[in-house]
């Protein structure tokens, strides 16, 4: 009897589903910085990437080193380096004399495994740096990887493609739907409402003009102090803040005091 393969629900083969989509996003935004991270290691030249969902146990039982990361405290993530990748780079070091390489008693290069886990430490690195947010998450080593998923779950997967070899990088659902969500994030919504909160409760001055009189230039130089304006009491006064017109109203009475009743108000 068969194993029944459990497909991840966030990853469709018609890859129609945001959370597909968003591993493609986050898979172009991850391109340079991993690039940046890995551009000391001996050249390790272009880099391709591409998405979709593996099978977890065929991505065990490949020629692989895995290492298990943390972003943050709530999303798990499995860097898989591709054992020949890693040789290749040894080989590199050492000017590409395979004996020189230092080698256990069974023969297996040391450096490789080295290596290896320093080109997951970097490549979480980038993950760190591309990760949507307006701060970067914590990285954290989780060598336990045995209970990162089952083996006939099929996980999304980010494979990076060297001329050299290949990394696989598999998030974990939370991952994935933390990914999915963030166009546009929780805290933009709360910070325009905040926004908005504040602008409405700026004071605003607003002021009645009365009257506009006019006089003759020679008078105005001749004005001091008790002379009388004479002015004539408007029907209607208009209304600014600023330099905007708000409107029109009408000297009333309120109380015993003069008051503006609105008349009529402007469109904006």
């Amino acid at each position: 009897m068969s194993a029944v393969t459990r497909a991840n629900p966030l990853l469709r083969p018609d890859d129609t589903d945001d959370g597909n989509l968003a591993l493609t996003r986050f898979a172009a935004r991850l391109c340079a910085p991993i690039e940046r991270h890995l551009s000391g290691m001996a050249d390790v030249g272009g880099l391709a990437a591409s998405c979709g969902d593996v099978a977890f146990g065929d991505l065990q039982e490949l020629s692989a080193m895995m290492f298990g990361y943390r972003v943050g405290s709530v999303c798990p993530i499995l860097i898989a380096v591709d054992r020949i990748f890693a040789a290749a780079l040894v080989e590199r070091k050492f000017g590409g004399a395979r004996g020189a390489a230092p080698r256990s008693r069974t023969g297996e290069c040391g450096a490789t495994a080295s290596i290896a886990k320093d080109i997951a430490c970097k490549v979480a690195s980038a993950i760190a740096e591309a990760w949507p947010g307006d701060t970067l998450p914590a990285i954290a080593a989780e060598e336990d990887t045995a209970q990162f998923s089952r083996a006939d779950d099929r996980v999304p997967t980010i494979t990076l493609t060297w001329p050299l070899g290949k990394v696989s990088i598999a998030f974990a659902t939370g991952s994935i739907a933390r990914l999915a969500n963030v166009p546009p994030p929780a805290r933009i919504a709360g910070w325009a409402n905040l926004l908005r909160d504040n602008v409405m409760t700026a004071p605003v001055p607003v002021r009645a003009v009365f009257a506009r009189p006019q006089l003759p230039a020679a008078m105005v130089m001749h004005l001091k102090v008790g002379d009388v304006l004479p002015i004539s009491k408007p029907v209607f006064v208009p209304l600014y803040t600023g330099a905007h017109r708000l409107g029109t109203g009408i000297l009333t009475d309120t109380s015993g005091r003069t008051a503006v009743q609105i008349h009529m108000m402007e469109t904006f």
